[in-house]
């Protein structure tokens, strides 16, 4: 007679469910037991990578051959042991993805541009990719707050060469004013973690010294209970919900939220009366996050 026993694995899952009252109204909620077995994966996947590295694999197998030429330019992508996926032979992480699919936005621009001011470049991924495919720019500065700054410093003197470590500028941000003229001013993911006063001086800054302004902000705020966010710090989320210039909190899983969120983001960071949007996209695989280019009408 033919096997069609329940495995090993089965048999204890069966057991389990035996001794438990199935409440229909709620089995396929987040973290009933349930749900993992008999409806999808528990969402809260707590004790593995599986839903990041699921986001990066998929992101970055929908990216074309000009992405991975591009990807495979830069050296010491993984300096700091990040998670990787392979894709078309290439170890491919989040940052230096993200890295990428900026660089591909800001392509022509960047073609057209010498110098290079980012404010609140974190740990210098967008820095140490440009100077490598873009040997042209010869001037890169980078404005942050000191303990970043000395992060930057170390990790880029690691994976740059030195000809291209000696092209970056670091500027404390009690010093911003300081900086000269760029071709190209940057922000990404900072922007909105500022106050209005901060922003605002920046902006006056871009809008007097530069000529094209490449912003990637979260296009409004969240409510914690909307991802399932349970154990966080309160304070630290009330100081958030101020910070940035676009305010609302907005449902980041809702089309129509999202598409109205945009039109607001990209008039509230536009850096004067004189500057014009020139192109935009969504920040795949995070929509709720925009790029934005802007370009000064003096440079027409």
């Amino acid at each position: 007679m033919n096997d069609f026993s329940s495995s090993d694995l089965w048999a204890s899952i069966n057991k389990d469910m035996a001794n438990k009252d199935i409440d229909f109204e709620s089995f396929r909620e987040p973290l009933n037991k349930l749900n993992s077995r008999l409806a999808t994966w528990d969402p809260y996947d707590l004790k593995s990578y599986r839903y990041f590295k699921n986001i990066l694999f998929n992101t970055a197998m929908s990216m074309t051959d000009k992405f991975f030429e591009l990807y495979n330019k830069i050296n010491n992508t993984n300096v700091g042991r990040p998670l990787y996926v392979f894709v078309k032979d290439t170890k491919v992480n989040m940052e230096y993805l993200f890295c990428i699919m900026e660089i591909l936005f800001l392509k022509d621009a960047l073609d057209k541009s010498q110098s290079i001011v980012e404010i609140g470049g974190g740990y210098g991924r967008l820095c140490h990719s440009i100077l490598e495919i873009f040997p042209h720019i010869d001037k890169y500065t980078m404005i942050d707050l000191p303990p970043m700054i000395v992060i930057a410093k170390n990790y880029l003197s690691k994976v740059l060469p030195e000809d291209d470590f000696r092209k970056i500028i670091f500027i404390e941000a009690d010093k911003a004013n300081s900086v000269k003229f760029s071709d190209i001013f940057i922000n990404i993911d900072s922007f909105a973690e500022m106050t209005q006063e901060v922003i605002n001086n920046y902006m006056n800054i871009i809008s007097n010294k530069g000529k094209y302004f490449f912003c990637k902000n979260t296009i409004g705020k969240y409510n914690p209970k909307d991802i399932g966010l349970v154990d966080y710090i309160r304070n630290d989320f009330d100081n958030a919900s101020k910070t940035g210039r676009c305010l609302d909190q907005i449902d980041i899983f809702n089309d129509n939220a999202l598409r109205i969120a945009r039109q607001k983001y990209l008039s509230s960071y536009i850096p004067g009366p004189q500057w014009k949007l020139i192109g935009d996209e969504i920040a795949h695989p995070y929509t709720y996050y925009h790029c934005a280019l802007y370009k000064s009408n003096t440079y027409d």
